[in-house]
């Protein structure tokens, strides 16, 4: 996948192209039925699918105290759009020049960037320009004074509610982890790099991967059954999300939770490795124990339970045909 960042001369896509706009955030079932018909209808006249996102969610710099956190980060977002075999992503970072751009500027960039744009799909809600001013009727105007049509994606639904990134944050930080997986189609997962620890899972007999990530919602604090997938390969393993209350009961309700995961039968140290940790099942709270002891004797039936829960599962992720 092609991955641009700017609205400049030098990115023009002199291909037919089928163009999806929108946050994006989370890829879920939603977001999906977008990019399949964009993909889809692409191919129908032999051109390119493409995704306008955005560096940020806009409301950070249009609302931020009601901005939400965010599902996937922007390295995480463009990996689950890759997966589905986007021709290309252009990465719009919002700014305050870009949220003052009226309707028509908007468009004369996208036409720029897109001489030969064949089709836009938006969802019903979307909104651009000036104060949102920009409705999927007005760019259907603009459409036919530029020779691209429009098409509004009617949103998919879960037990008679739309499915939204929004009921998506909530039911992970609520810990609802069945409810996040039937939206987004696959188990809620984070991607992060790893860093160096201070190695106690080693010395205790369970090496842990200590992951920065970039987006910021997780369940709640816990230890879950979790698959681990390192580039095309995929492991099982445990994850702890939580401050560490055996070593810091003290200072752990100030501390802001951390995410470690230990891999099954894997050695190889992986610092500055990328990984994305799919959270399976909780298995249990974060406890502070009695001794190192209680602490290693729990550890391990951890590790036996989540191998038979995962043991009994396939990791399935939702891909287009």
């Amino acid at each position: 996948m092609k991955v641009v960042s700017e609205f400049r001369p030098r990115h023009t896509v002199h291909h037919a192209v089928n163009l999806a706009i929108g946050v994006f955030d989370g890829i879920h079932r939603g977001h999906q039925r977008v990019l399949k018909q964009t993909i889809a209808e692409a191919r129908t006249v032999g051109g390119q699918s493409w995704v306008l996102t955005f560096n940020g969610h806009p409301r950070r710099l249009l609302s931020p105290h009601t901005a939400p956190p965010l599902l996937t980060s922007l390295p995480h977002k463009l990996n689950l759009l890759n997966e589905f075999k986007i021709d290309g992503c252009l990465v719009v970072p919002f700014t305050r020049q870009l949220a003052a751009l009226t309707p028509a500027r908007f468009v004369k960039l996208l036409t720029g960037t897109f001489p030969r744009l064949n089709r836009i799909l938006v969802g019903s809600n979307w909104r651009f320009g000036r104060g949102g001013s920009g409705t999927p009727d007005t760019l259907a105007q603009f459409g036919a004074q530029h020779g691209f049509s429009v098409s509004v994606i009617a949103p998919a639904q879960l037990y008679g509610a739309v499915i939204s990134s929004t009921r998506i944050r909530a039911a992970v930080t609520s810990g609802h982890l069945a409810e996040a997986r039937n939206m987004l189609g696959r188990p809620f997962s984070v991607m992060g790099t790893v860093v160096t620890g201070r190695g106690i899972g080693r010395k205790l007999g369970f090496p842990t991967a200590n992951l920065k990530i970039g987006n910021e919602v997780l369940p709640p604090s816990g230890v879950y059954a979790v698959w681990v997938r390192m580039g095309r390969k995929v492991r099982t393993g445990v994850a702890n999300i939580g401050t560490h209350p055996t070593f810091h009961a003290a200072s752990s309700l100030k501390k802001t939770p951390t995410l470690e995961v230990h891999i099954f039968d894997f050695k190889t140290r992986l610092r500055g490795h990328s990984l994305e940790v799919f959270f399976v099942r909780k298995l249990r709270n974060e406890h502070c124990f009695a001794s190192l002891q209680a602490l290693i004797r729990q550890m391990q039936r951890d590790s036996t339970r989540a191998r038979r829960i995962l043991a009994g599962k396939n990791f399935e992720l939702t891909r287009p045909a």
